[in-house]
């Protein structure tokens, strides 16, 4: 640990993007990788950790004096026709693959995170009040406490929902998996994640061949609410800490914003031009 200082690190990054070649994009790509690593690393030195830490540490710490280079965010640009998305779901999925379109309906029609997906309940969702309730329970944690919510979608989408659910209340998942529950395993594990591949394939099927296709559809689920309603619900709808988080990230602007040249050309067009000028 004593060698790894900002030196060491400085001459690291450069090297690690310099293999992404001279493409703009492989560039952005590589620096921010590299900042995630480096993000990463440096967090296991925080003050808050060093008390927790049995060894005896260097003086000046790892990581004292390097600041990360700021790259250019990797914007969300919007490729989904919504409106076509969700009626090939409801004719091609929820018929053959129930628990790939009530995931398909959770993501893009409430924005809600794969985990969250993972382990709802069907006592979270609130039919009357048209709402689910995002909340830790005794099989996954949530992001942060923001994520903590009573998330609101529309009655048509609670009814569609409702249609799933068992009269005899059984399961209790929404997403139905073979897979067992594991509580209290302290690693990253997905109960229903062989619904979860069965809803990637039919996505990449239709052109959303992102590394996250099911994030892309929370991403599209902000745009949607931005467009409707604007940012800041957009930052509500997707529970994030911070309004820059949600205008940096997640959020395509679905507006036009344009001059209005047409009106200006027909303007042009019919008053009359100056003598001695040819056309």
């Amino acid at each position: 640990l004593g060698a790894l200082g900002a030196d060491q690190l400085n001459a690291w990054r450069p090297a690690y993007v310099r293999k992404a070649g001279s493409n703009p994009v492989a560039r952005q790509g590589a620096i921010r990788t590299a900042n995630d690593h480096l993000r990463a690393a440096r967090s296991l030195f925080a003050r808050k950790w060093l008390s927790r830490l049995q060894i005896r540490l260097p003086d000046p710490l790892p990581f004292a004096g390097f600041q990360l280079e700021s790259p250019r965010p990797a914007r969300y640009q919007s490729t989904i026709d919504a409106t076509a998305l969700f009626r090939d779901a409801r004719q091609e999925l929820a018929p053959k693959a129930p628990g790939a379109y009530l995931a398909f309906l959770l993501a893009l029609g409430a924005g809600l995170r794969k985990a969250e997906i993972d382990g709802l309940e069907w006592r979270h969702i609130n039919f009357g009040r048209a709402a689910i309730l995002v909340e830790p329970t005794e099989f996954r944690g949530l992001k942060s406490e923001e994520s903590a919510a009573e998330v609101q979608i529309d009655p048509a989408m609670a009814e569609e929902l409702r249609q799933f659910m068992s009269k005899e209340g059984e399961p209790r998942f929404v997403i139905e998996s073979p897979l067992p529950t594991r509580p209290g395993i302290d690693r990253q594990y997905y109960r229903a994640q062989p619904v979860f591949q069965r809803l990637y394939a039919w996505l990449r099927a239709k052109g959303i061949k992102n590394r996250c296709p099911l994030h892309t559809l929370r991403k599209e689920f902000g745009s949607l609410i931005n467009e409707k309603y604007g940012l800041f619900a957009a930052m509500t709808a997707l529970r994030h800490s911070h309004i820059a988080i949600t205008s940096t990230f997640y959020v395509d602007n679905k507006r036009r914003i344009a001059l209005p040249m047409a009106d200006y050309l027909k303007a042009s067009e019919s008053s009359p031009r100056p003598e001695g000028r040819s056309h």
